[in-house]
């Protein structure tokens, strides 16, 4: 199947519409323009990472501007458009048969229930770095190995320079991260290589009707939701939305309402982080209530290698403050994490 179909596409910043289940009307959201961390200016590199230290150990997210091109930005949400705008019958081909672990499409309701009794209202097509089995970075494991790409014209040439954009991004940030720690530079980044979990999410939300939302969005299965509150299981997570709708909690366990800012990247930090600084680092809660309007987002989820383990570094164990996390690997932590989503969602099918 080719399509020429050409999406349109526009960014809403703002709203008057009332997000269901929000708690709070918080919007303190910082935004740090990160241009420098791509330099060898150490003057503004070391300002942005101050800024970037504040940000992440008092409210625990911020907003990164001046990491990547509006244009590249517009033109993968314009794929992302033209592929859910697909019938599902078209969709189907690219159906991931890997219920853990997807390449491919998810469809609406299929993702996993990471608060029990609710269900994701959210449809999703997911990639990595594609990484058959004869590449030579090639491991065995769920969490590598090659896409597959919709036959849209443009499609995988979009993708697939985001997706790069997007890495070497989020590569900058864990070097940033390092060294607001006072750790060497590529302590972090040195754990995700090729054979990083990583992975790509362009996200649809489909306006919810209103049977959808009565009440509070409740079905004879479970609560309906844009997607339950949890933590991601990588090491950060950098995000992007056109229109209003998600949600991070602060250090002060209250919801932020995240505006829409074209040019700007959502950044939160992930469990993996949380394991590695022992908790200085705290991973960001987050979710999306369901909405009456329609929202598309773009997700990238910036893992360590499969194999890496994850245990509190030396520099933040002590007599004081003994380690407060067991080892894990990486792959095992996303899958074990996945599998409870997964067993959530097969109770309410029971």
């Amino acid at each position: 199947m080719t399509s020429e179909k050409v999406a349109e596409f526009t960014t809403h910043p703002s709203t008057d519409a009332h997000l269901t289940n929000s708690i709070s009307k918080n919007t303190s959201f910082p935004v740090i323009n990160i241009a420098p961390l791509f330099t060898e200016d150490r003057t503004s590199r070391q300002q942005c990472i101050e800024q970037i230290k504040h940000a992440c150990l008092t409210v625990g997210f911020f907003g990164a501007k001046g990491a990547c091109s509006q244009d590249l930005i517009n033109r993968v949400y314009r794929q992302s458009a033209n592929f859910h705008s697909l019938s599902d019958a078209d969709k189907r081909p690219y159906y991931s048969l890997e219920k853990v672990i997807t390449r491919g499409w998810v469809p609406l309701h299929e993702e996993p229930a990471y608060e029990p009794g609710t269900i994701s209202h959210v449809e999703s097509f997911d990639l990595g770095l594609h990484l058959p089995p004869d590449d030579p970075d090639y491991v065995e494991s769920p969490l590598l190995g090659p896409n597959v790409y919709p036959d849209l014209i443009g499609f995988r040439e979009d993708i697939d320079a985001y997706y790069t954009e997007i890495n070497h991004m989020g590569s900058a940030l864990l070097e940033a991260f390092a060294e607001m720690l006072e750790l060497e530079r590529n302590t972090f980044r040195q754990m995700s290589t090729r054979r990083a979990g990583s992975k790509m999410r362009l996200l649809h939300y489909p306006g919810a009707d209103e049977q959808d939302r009565q009440p509070e969005g409740s079905s004879p299965k479970g609560i309906k939701v844009g997607i339950s509150s949890h933590s991601d299981f990588e090491m950060l997570t950098i995000m992007h939305q056109n229109a209003p709708g998600l949600q991070l909690m602060n250090r002060n366990e209250e919801w932020v309402d995240v505006p829409v800012i074209p040019d700007a990247f959502s950044v939160i930090l992930d469990d993996a982080l949380e394991f590695l600084t022992n908790g200085v680092l705290k991973a960001t809660q987050h979710r999306v209530p369901l909405t009456t309007w329609e929202r598309y987002s773009l997700i990238m989820f910036h893992a360590a290698d499969v194999d890496q383990v994850l245990q509190p570094l030396p520099e933040f164990v002590s007599a004081e403050n003994p380690s407060r996390y067991l080892p894990i690997t990486q792959s095992a932590h996303i899958l074990q994490q996945t599998y409870a989503g997964i067993d959530n969602s097969r109770k309410m099918e029971e």
